[in-house]
């Protein structure tokens, strides 16, 4: 967090800019800009000495920034070439006398993808989403458009807030060669900390002969080439587990799910004291485990509910930015 918007301060960030050129240049040029983009080579030049990998400290100047949530941009170009997709960080500026809890809204609304040349957020082609605090949803990405040869697919979503992430990027190669490619899939569990995920393949068009490799944590490193396989953590967070299924002739398939683990002791239900069922002129009180903030299906927030009326009920346990929903009561 930015405590004042009155200073020049000293942000340290990683330049990480190898991936925007050809092994072999070295980065040349790099500049920032906050918020709104001047055009490329406008915006606030960064002092760096020529180089493939870039790490160092820089001077960022907030001065006459309004209170409130910016983003910061940064790209890099290397001689004779076209400067690079922007890398964005949020940051917050507040004032010396202001007092009140920094609350963001987090849930994704949106998202979008493009190929190759950034059009700008919220210009990208749209993903079908549905509003939550993470996504992990399949799409087909129309390559019509597109040459033969390799490209970049760039993801970014948007928050409820309005702010767009920074861009996940992978390499993909574009074929005229018809071919029977399969469609990889899979399902996972919420899981507890040392528990099996209960992965269950989904694969479609997958032919006699296919191979399967699963690589946990997307490293490049194959833990498993069985069709069936299963894995669980010791530390709870999120963790990317990627699919990949060949057929016999060469066509591949890949999608990445993440496992989200936690420490929560999910075996936790939503409790119900007094009778199972509920009487005119009764009360049918609904409990959740303690240590969680919570949204109940009524709007209410607090541990346990009074119920004077018969329907079906659930809450939302959220902790640690993780949001889990009950079964329906």
């Amino acid at each position: 967090m930015i405590s004042t918007p009155f200073k020049r301060l000293p942000v340290l960030i990683l330049l990480l800019l190898t991936s925007w050129y050809a092994i072999g240049q070295d980065i040349s040029r790099v500049e920032y800009f906050i918020d709104q983009d001047p055009g490329t080579g406008k915006g606030v030049p960064i002092s760096v000495a020529a180089a493939s990998t870039l790490d160092q400290d820089f001077a960022l100047d907030v001065t006459g920034l309004s209170p409130g949530l910016h983003k910061l941009y940064i790209r890099a170009k290397a001689a004779g070439a076209s400067w690079s997709i922007p890398k964005t960080s949020i940051f917050f500026v507040i004032s010396p006398n202001d007092n009140q809890p920094l609350v963001l809204k987090t849930d994704l609304v949106a998202a979008e993808y493009f190929f190759d040349s950034d059009p700008g957020a919220g210009n990208g082609e749209a993903i079908p989403l549905q509003k939550g605090n993470m996504a992990d949803i399949n799409w087909v990405a129309n390559t019509d458009a597109l040459d033969s040869g390799q490209h970049i697919l760039y993801v970014r979503a948007q928050s409820q807030d309005g702010l767009w992430s920074p861009v996940l990027a992978d390499t993909i190669n574009v074929s005229d060669v018809v071919c029977s490619g399969p469609i990889a899939d899979f399902t996972l569990d919420v899981v507890d900390i040392n528990t099996d995920l209960n992965i269950q393949d989904l694969s479609l068009d997958v032919e006699a002969g296919a191979t399967y490799a699963w690589d946990v944590l997307d490293d490049g490193t194959v833990e498993s080439t069985d069709a069936s396989f299963d894995t669980q953590f010791a530390n709870r967070g999120l963790y990317p587990i990627r699919l990949t299924v060949t057929n016999p002739d060469g066509c591949s398939a890949s999608v990445i799910k993440y496992a989200f683990v936690t420490d929560l002791d999910l075996d936790q239900m939503v409790t119900v004291s007094g009778n199972d069922s509920l009487l005119v002129g009764q009360t049918l009180t609904l409990t959740a485990p303690a240590g969680f903030s919570y949204e109940w299906s009524t709007g209410e927030t607090t541990q346990s509910i009074d119920l004077t009326e018969d329907g079906l009920y659930r809450v939302f346990l959220s902790v640690d930015g993780f949001t889990l929903e009950s079964e329906t009561l």
